[in-house]
């Protein structure tokens, strides 16, 4: 989800959300006047809206609720504050190392004016410092990164960790994350969390081998042990790449 407002006629990217985050505009969210914000889903997404009248009835009939939507609170305004700094960092290749660092599992999912204009840039500029980026980066390198990459994720079973990050294998095998990005995006063709699936399917493919597994634990019960962090991305990630869903791949392989 996007959220933009204009100013001088033109388009201000204020902020980008991802899955299981929740957003809203806050100077619509308690004001009477609506928002100078609109928001908009630039890909497929299903989203569960709260009438703010709604929301205050539940403060008052469901006392935990004022804990929970206050650490919700607590998240939202601390990735507000990111998004300020984020801007005012240096020039545009730093601004955009910096925004590849902190959001890393979107980079390559994002369209290129939505992210230009969140960094305060012009598309063309923005295209530039990719470029620039990746020649920084030589050919033999890039191979030693894929080796190194590959076995060090394979070797220490990183795809079990459902909320693995570019961020935190970047700091393990001290390579940074733009070179893991910009490997993910110019010799894999894939986005992270695309890549960490593959190995995580195939995880769950070679637990459900095991008769014991599938009389003892549910099919979702595996998928989490394989790394996934909800049945219901492990069905979407294993029909996108199997194209067929767990339950009918099982059907055929498990008569």
């Amino acid at each position: 989800m996007m959220a933009y407002s204009y100013h001088n006629h033109q388009q201000i990217t204020t902020f980008i959300s991802v899955e299981n985050e929740f957003l809203s505009s806050l100077s619509g969210l308690y004001g009477e006047a609506p928002s100078r914000e609109s928001i908009i889903a630039i890909e497929p997404t299903y989203l569960l809206g709260v009438h703010t009248d709604v929301l205050l009835g539940w403060y008052e009939q469901f006392f935990d609720l004022n804990y929970i939507i206050r650490k919700v609170y607590e998240s939202y305004y601390r990735d507000a504050q990111e998004r300020s700094h984020m801007v005012r960092v240096g020039d545009a290749k730093e601004r955009y190392q910096y925004f590849i660092n902190s959001r890393t599992s979107d980079v390559d999912r994002l369209p290129i004016a939505c992210v230009a204009s969140f960094l305060n840039m012009k598309p063309e500029t923005l295209i530039r410092v990719k470029k620039q980026l990746g020649k920084e980066i030589k050919p033999k390198e890039l191979e030693n990164i894929k080796e190194n990459f590959e076995s060090y994720i394979v070797k220490n079973e990183l795809f079990k960790i459902n909320d693995i990050s570019i961020k935190k294998i970047s700091k393990e095998m001290k390579i940074s994350s733009e070179k893991i990005s910009y490997l993910l995006t110019h010799h894999y063709k894939k986005s992270f969390k695309d890549f960490i699936n593959k190995y995580r399917i195939a995880c769950f493919k070679q637990l459900i081998k095991d008769e014991n597994n599938l009389q003892n634990y549910t099919v979702a019960t595996i998928a989490l042990q394989a790394g996934f962090s909800s049945k219901s991305i492990f069905y979407k990630a294993f029909k996108a790449q199997e194209g067929i869903s767990p339950k009918n791949f099982l059907n055929d392989t498990k008569p």
